[in-house]
């Protein structure tokens, strides 16, 4: 017979009849077998007088059977040998507590630990006795057994300590918790591990806990043989075990949201009582309910009147007799609130790893549906009749079309005529041009030549004055000429760049240094901000140069005397952006989107004063559209402008050197 120094029980006093509806209500509820035994005599010491519900089910005894039933025909031989013992340990200290075998009604041994307190009840020797089976605990002693028969061949990790702590014993598959814990000299354990060694040597308990060492985990049992004071420490590597836990754990949390993901209700019902078991979140949002609500409770709730209900679910049995694992229907449901709706019900069957069956239910608010439905219906209606017009509508508009038609072949042969007229336009207005230029540019390069030659060779200065002007003049002529070649290539497709790498800042440096002049006479600041590194690019300087010199030669004539114009570089990914800024008298909002058009030039009220055709910023649109990149504006009246051209790094020359077409 095995006996535990544990915590005296208290002593049970009578109670009134008023307590013990309740008192039975608490027995037959509790998880572990209660008997009142009653004291017979020496011959036959106890007998039992009351039992609980949860003891009748584990010997197999309805209540009327185990009333009247002796120690010795409940306790195994073996076991019941011990009665004496335990009825002086009982009349000695008034409770015990102790292991004994039972026999169930059929004849299964059941082991069990016994709590007994003895009283005295109407003067009678009375025990209650409350049972709890420790099958399970044997089995896995009877186990440890085993293993310790076995310590240094075991793989697993296998100790023995002594009540202080002290490590008396350790096999080498115990390597992993000694370098975890790393034992003082004297092979105590580090702290709290004493203190734990200690509570459950005193109790004489099993303790099982879990330990990670490193990459490790183990569960170790500590289990006390306080006869022969000492303690076996069982470990276990549960480290797959609580990876696929985790594993499991993870996927079964990924399913959850993914049902709370979903937009239809979804039930799990138990088989048979087909109650509620789980449903995700969703249920709040079609019912009202929240899961908690839910679960525990058949579908009845979910109904207009328990007959509807009772037709859904008697349906459901013939389904699940019938074997029919799939079904979909639809039927009305209400809310939380009582209001009916109607839905998509989905049901299907599974079997759970235990056998038993589960019922999966998908529910779909179908209102929306029904009200489009019934919306389609009256549009079909609507349609029909729209069709029986549209029918009479089309046989007048095919009349009309093949009409059309006809006309339309016309007015193609027409276009076609127009097109080619147009062509041979385009090509005599480049031919004419050409020729225009040619004769213009003719007569200049001599009158260019000579007078840069009389203005460096005359001594008089009205007639080096008279000199100059000829030169500007002639110059200014060659590049409207020049403005005017290049605006007739770029309309007819043929305007090209040459595209090569070179250093952007020593282009706009030479800019600068070419226009500051022209900046100075006009008593106006012109400021050039450039990056620290070096930019090169692969675009072709020439065009560039123009389309710059072209920003400022506008900015300086929009400028009063005495204003700045700031030339800025910044560098974007893949590409630079060259602002011109100023502060002169800006562009009207009504003049701005006429402002890349040929032959416009500004302000009316400037007009007069200004010079050039307007081509300046038409061309620079053309020739920054070539690289690839793109030229705008911003700007108001009277606070000046800004304008921005923005072309690639590294662009490559395209096809026919990047003819603008």
């Amino acid at each position: 017979m095995k006996q535990d120094h544990s915590e005296k029980l208290p002593s049970v006093a009578p109670d009134s009849r008023q307590a013990e509806g309740p008192c039975r209500t608490i027995l037959d509820n509790a998880p572990d077998a209660i008997i009142l035994w009653e004291f017979c005599g020496a011959d036959q010491p106890f007998r039992i007088v009351e039992a609980n519900r949860s003891a009748c089910e584990r010997f197999g005894y309805s209540r009327q059977e185990m009333l009247g039933l002796t120690g010795r025909e409940l306790n195994a031989p073996d076991s019941y040998i011990n009665v004496g013992d335990i009825s002086r340990l009982l009349s000695e200290r008034g409770y015990a507590v102790y292991e004994m075998a039972h026999l169930s009604k059929d004849g299964r041994r059941i082991p069990a630990e016994v709590a007994g307190q003895q009283f005295q009840l109407d003067g009678k020797t009375m025990v209650v006795s409350v049972i709890r089976d420790i099958t399970e605990r044997k089995r896995l002693e009877l186990r440890n057994q085993g293993l310790t028969s076995f310590p240094l061949a075991n793989p697993n990790p296998v100790l023995r300590v002594n009540p202080d702590g002290k490590i008396t014993f350790a096999n080498p598959a115990s390597a992993p918790l000694l370098v975890q814990w790393q034992p003082g000299t004297d092979g105590r354990l580090p702290a709290p591990w004493p203190d734990i060694i200690g509570e459950v040597f005193r109790s004489g308990c099993r303790k099982i806990t879990e330990i990670t060492c490193r990459n490790q985990v183990f569960s170790l049992t500590l289990n006390p043989d306080v006869e022969n004071s000492y303690i076996n420490l069982y470990a276990l590597d549960i480290t797959d075990r609580r990876r696929m836990e985790d594993e499991i754990k993870e996927k079964r949390d990924f399913l959850e949201r993914l049902n709370d993901s979903l937009p239809e209700a979804v039930f799990n019902l138990d088989h048979p009582g087909h109650r509620i078991v789980y449903v995700n979140q969703q249920v709040s949002k079609i019912y009202g309910y929240t899961p908690r609500e839910c679960l525990g409770q058949t579908m009845e709730f979910l109904f207009n009147s328990p007959e509807d209900f009772q037709d859904y679910d008697g349906e459901l049995t013939r389904s699940i007799e019938r074997d029919e694992h799939y079904r979909a229907f639809e039927l009305f449901q209400q809310n939380k609130n009582g209001e009916r709706f109607p839905c998509e019900i989905i049901q299907n069957f599974t079997h759970r790893p235990d056998g038993s069956l589960g019922i999966i239910i998908i529910v779909r608010d179908i209102s929306e549906r029904r009200q489009a439905q019934a919306e389609i219906e009256i549009y079909q209606h609507h349609l029909e009749d729209m069709v029986l017009e549209r029918t009479r509508e089309l046989e007048l508009e095919i009349k009309s079309r093949l009409k059309a038609e006809a006309e339309l072949r016309e007015l193609f042969e027409r276009e076609r005529s127009l097109s080619t007229e147009l062509k041979k336009q385009i090509e005599e207005r480049l031919l004419f041009t050409r020729g225009l230029v040619h004769e213009l540019k003719t007569p200049l390069t001599p009158l260019i030549t000579a007078s840069d030659y009389l203005e460096q060779h005359l001594n008089d200065d009205t007639a080096r004055s008279f000199a100059h002007n000829i030169h500007t003049g002639a110059l200014n002529m060659e590049k409207r000429v020049n403005e005017l070649l290049d605006l007739a290539q770029g309309e007819v497709g043929t305007l090209k760049i040459h595209p090569s790498r070179f250093n952007l800042n020593e282009l706009l440096v030479s800019i600068v240094g070419y226009m500051r002049p022209d900046a100075e006479r006009r008593n106006q600041r012109l400021e050039l901000n450039l990056p620290e590194q070096q930019l090169f690019l692969n675009a072709d300087p020439d065009r560039l140069r123009q389309v710059i010199s072209n920003l400022l030669a506008n900015s300086f004539k929009f400028t009063r005397r005495g204003g700045w114009v700031k030339l800025t570089v910044e560098e974007e990914e893949e590409s630079v952006v060259i602002s011109v800024t100023d502060n002169g008298s800006g562009i009207d909002e009504s003049e701005q989107p006429f402002v890349f058009q040929a032959y416009h030039r500004g302000q009316t009220s400037e007009k007069s004063r200004l010079s050039g055709l307007g081509l300046g910023l038409t061309l620079s649109r053309m020739f920054v559209e070539l690289h690839g990149g793109r030229i705008w504006f911003e700007s108001s009246k009277g606070e000046g402008s800004t304008f921005y051209v923005k072309v690639p790094i590294n662009k490559q020359g395209e096809k026919d050197e990047n003819t603008h077409r």
